[in-house]
Formats: structure tokens, C-alpha cells, sequence
């Protein structure tokens, strides 16, 4: 029996991917938020960087047995950004990694956590 053929897990298109088909840009990108630049509009900021991850959580587990925000609940109606940049060690993404099940990795200063609302 034939195995499946594998998915890539992301696949990135380049940004002129629509043009280069023919299509439009898609409609997001331009008055998404009016005319003003986002990093302009009130109370937004622009982060620039190379980051191993961005998770967004507005619960206290991503799965069972997962306490990914801890701090986290649904009727606070706040939301935690948790960034980790790639210029963290790679012995310290593993140790993230581990201690995610307890929510240790929320006390790790290589994690940083905005909480927005």
C-alpha cells in the first residue's frame, strides 16, 4: 500500500504571488485599519524581529494537560501575547518546551508575555 504524500506544515507565499497569478491583491492589506500606518493608530505596536513563536491566549490551556497562559481566563476579556525571538538559546526553547505542561515557562525571562484588552 502506498504511503500518503506529506503536506508541508507552512508554505509561504511570496508577497507578489498574487500579482505573478493575475489576481488581485488581497483586500486586507490597504484601509484595513483606514489610512493611517498601524503602528499610528492608537495604542498598537510594531514589533521587528525574527521570532521562533507568537501565540496569542485569551484560556489557560491549549490542550489537556497543556497550561500554555496560566494567567489566563475567558471572562477577564484580556489576551496574552507570548513572543519568543530567535535570538533565544536553543537550551532555553527546550526547557520552554518542558515546562509548558506546568506553566513554569510563563516565569522564563526569555518568554515574553504582553497582555492585551
Amino acid at each position: 500500500r502506498a504511503s500518503p504524500a506529506r503536506l508541508p506544515l507552512l508554505e509561504v507565499a511570496p508577497a507578489d504571488a498574487p500579482a505573478a497569478a493575475g489576481l488581485p491583491p488581497p483586500a486586507l492589506a490597504e484601509g484595513f485599519l483606514g489610512d493611517e500606518p498601524l503602528e499610528a493608530a492608537e495604542g498598537w505596536t510594531t514589533l521587528s524581529d525574527d521570532f521562533v513563536a507568537v501565540w496569542a491566549c485569551q484560556t489557560s490551556h491549549s490542550a489537556a494537560g497543556v497550561q500554555s497562559s496560566p494567567s489566563s481566563t475567558l471572562d477577564d476579556g484580556l489576551m496574552n501575547v507570548m513572543i519568543l525571538r530567535a535570538s533565544v538559546p536553543r537550551s532555553s526553547i527546550l526547557r520552554l518546551m518542558t515546562t509548558i505542561e506546568t506553566g513554569d515557562h510563563f516565569h522564563d525571562p526569555h518568554l515574553e508575555v504582553e497582555q492585551l484588552g
